[in-house]
């Protein structure tokens, strides 16, 4: 799978007065902790695994990528550019002097190699590494940053498909609540034709790895541990984090609840676009909610919620066997209303409801623990088997 490399004019540094390969480390090291893409201790890590390797670092005539072991030191896939104005001697017998360091930090150590490859293909397509040298900015450089997916893109890929919720925690699903295996789920979905994944926070770095689809990423955010109330996405920050692990777009709350910030649900999706130009999904459970949050700029509208709060139309337990029907109506009430992209989520459990759902004005239909919940599924079998375990 491709990855992403993460850089921007706050990740480079150029004509640098840098006397000592160190000074050169901690640097690129500090613009990639001020950006809040590691912590301290992996620029110290980078810097031991020269004083105990050598200057192997240094990978061609001029240039150092520098790096260590994740270790749990690293939040997002980046990279950060120092040139120096003076010559810096690592002690390489045919690379040095060098004056390009290029620090590399990945998650994992699965996607070590990838993001080395990533940065290595890139450099290969800067027709000579002097254009990098002899930058003055950002733009100069010739390093491409990996850009989120744009709307009508995301749009494109989603029409009239299926959207997979992958989602598992200790809430929820907790038997597979692993990002390896919710990874494998997406993995095996996709290939048997879903159109995106819906994923919580925990599992999107391990599923971006694996599979190419939009990545549709949310953060459930409990007030009184996991029996309490929760919102989904609530604040800037958990959509910063969604936005630095990966996600394509982001799943918000969108109800007229109490919230966990000072904001307005119109203001917050109004933040989001202003400060993150990110697609937003915003999950209601009333027309009112879904239209409020569509004129106040939400990308698209999921019906997740409908039947799930106390006032909605018709409310209903969650989990409840066997499964009651989608809220059919709710789709052709926010078309009407003039919700032009709307996503069906909520008791899809088979193809027929999705078709129904699609019929009725729906951009795509979300279908989850029917297909990544086994104890779920299992209970299903056995109750429409007549036997009660």
């Amino acid at each position: 799978m491709s990855i992403e490399i993460y850089t921007s004019e706050k990740t480079s540094a150029f004509n640098q007065d840098l006397d000592t390969w160190e000074n050169a480390l901690l640097m690129a090291g500090k613009l990639l902790e001020k950006n809040g893409d590691i912590n301290h201790q992996y620029t110290l890590d980078m810097i031991e695994m020269v004083r105990k390797e050598g200057p192997y670092i240094v990978v061609t005539p001029g240039l150092a990528l520098a790096h260590a072991r994740p270790n749990g030191n690293v939040n997002r896939n980046s990279i950060s550019i120092v040139t120096s104005c003076k010559d810096i001697w690592f002690g390489h017998p045919s690379n040095d002097p060098v004056r390009i360091i290029i620090a590399v930090a990945a998650v994992d150590d699965s996607q070590h190699l990838k993001l080395f490859q990533n940065v290595a293909e890139q450099l290969m397509e800067v027709s000579n590494i002097e254009k990098i040298k002899n930058a003055s900015c950002y733009e100069e450089c010739g390093i491409r940053k990996g850009e989120r997916m744009k709307r009508e893109e995301f749009l494109r890929k989603i029409d009239k498909g299926l959207i997979v919720s992958c989602y598992a925690g200790p809430d929820l699903n907790e038997e597979m609540g692993y990002p390896e295996v919710m990874a494998a789920m997406a993995k095996s979905c996709v290939a048997g034709g879903a159109a995106a994944i819906r994923t919580n926070y925990l599992n999107i770095p391990k599923v971006k790895e694996t599979v190419d689809t939009p990545l549709i990423g949310l953060k459930k955010v409990y007030k009184e541990g996991y029996d309490g109330d929760f919102r989904i996405t609530p604040n800037l920050e958990t959509v910063k984090e969604l936005i630095d692990l990966g996600a394509d777009a982001v799943a918000i709350d969108g109800t007229k609840r109490e919230r966990y910030d000072d904001l307005t649900v119109e203001e917050f999706i109004r933040q989001i676009k202003k400060q993150f130009d990110v697609i937003v999904i915003a999950d209601i459970s009333t027309v009112e909610e879904g239209v409020n949050c569509w004129n106040a700029g939400a990308d698209l509208v999921g019906t997740t919620l409908s039947g799930y709060t106390p006032y909605s139309k018709n409310p209903i337990v969650f989990g409840a066997l066997p499964t009651p029907e989608p809220d059919y109506e709710i789709i052709r009430e926010l078309k009407a209303a003039g919700v032009k992209n709307i996503i069906a989520e909520g008791r899809f459990d088979n193809g027929d409801k999705m078709r129904k759902a699609i019929e009725a004005g729906a951009t795509a239909v979300v279908i989850g623990t029917s297909i990544t919940m086994p104890k779920k599924i299992v209970k299903t079998i056995l109750l429409d088997a007549g036997i009660d375990k």
